[in-house]
């Protein structure tokens, strides 16, 4: 995410007055809403909540993350772009740089409130179910671990739009996909229109039942900064295969 992208939506969508920011901040702290910090343009990200500010109001304080190597890189970073979710509005501000602090014991970030933020409405995206003609498939690495080795996913994906994806996941790796997780090394080879690679967040993981009675397990997803190629790749896929799905019935092919 670029300061470009996260200002590109209009000024009628920015907030100045700093009451209303902190209103805001504060509601994302109290329902404990994740909060996504990127930097070096985009190709590292820090996934925090707000936990506390100062007793001016001048300074926030974010959760450090359990990696060190991402602590550090949050510090050396001059900008940080953090995007949110409150009630199913996006908000993005900008802020840095961090410095580490102690908060209730506990290593954190205090970073500058914002004097500006986007307050989003999010577009809804027309939602392509996959059809079983063919199947599309998520392609996940994930990287070693003091836990495990490095490890490759093949996740189905239900359905598709510009904003996400749904994906049927395996039984041995359901474990591996958590709300608020971050995807960073995620491809999909959409047929017969080419591949993309994407970052994803889960959003929900949920279990349901397939038309036999057994369980699986489904896991709601959604692009972060996905882009401008890779959307329209998504968009073309679309509509070929709607396009496709008209013309059966209307018996042309």
């Amino acid at each position: 995410m670029s300061e470009q992208s996260a200002a590109s939506d209009g000024d009628k969508y920015t907030i100045h007055s700093r009451q209303e920011i902190r209103t805001l901040l504060r509601r994302l702290s109290e329902q404990h809403c994740l909060l996504t910090a990127y930097f070096d343009e985009g190709r590292h990200f820090l996934l925090t909540a707000i936990l506390g500010f100062s007793e001016d109001g001048r300074y926030l304080v974010l959760d450090a993350s359990p990696d060190q190597d991402i602590n550090e890189r949050t510090l050396r970073a001059k900008r940080l772009l953090c995007s949110s979710q409150l009630e199913r509005v996006e908000l993005r501000f900008g802020t840095g740089p961090a410095e580490m602090i102690q908060h209730e014991g506990l290593p954190a970030f205090r970073v500058p409130a914002p004097t500006s933020m986007r307050y989003l409405q999010r577009r809804e995206y027309y939602r392509l179910l996959v059809p079983v003609t063919h199947t599309l498939e998520c392609v996940i690495r994930f990287p070693a671990d003091e836990h495990r080795h490095a490890r490759t996913v093949q996740t189905r994906v239900i359905d598709i739009s510009l904003g996400g994806v749904a994906l049927l996941l395996p039984p041995e790796a359901k474990d591996e996909f958590e709300p608020g997780a971050m995807l960073p090394d995620c491809q999909l080879t959409l047929p017969d229109t080419g591949r993309i690679e994407a970052t994803l967040r889960v959003c929900h993981v949920f279990e349901t039942n397939d038309g036999r009675g057994l369980p699986r397990t489904q896991a709601g997803c959604e692009f972060v900064a996905l882009a401008t190629q890779s959307q329209s790749l998504v968009q073309r896929y679309i509509l070929r295969v709607e396009r496709k799905r008209i013309a059966r019935e209307r018996g042309l092919i």
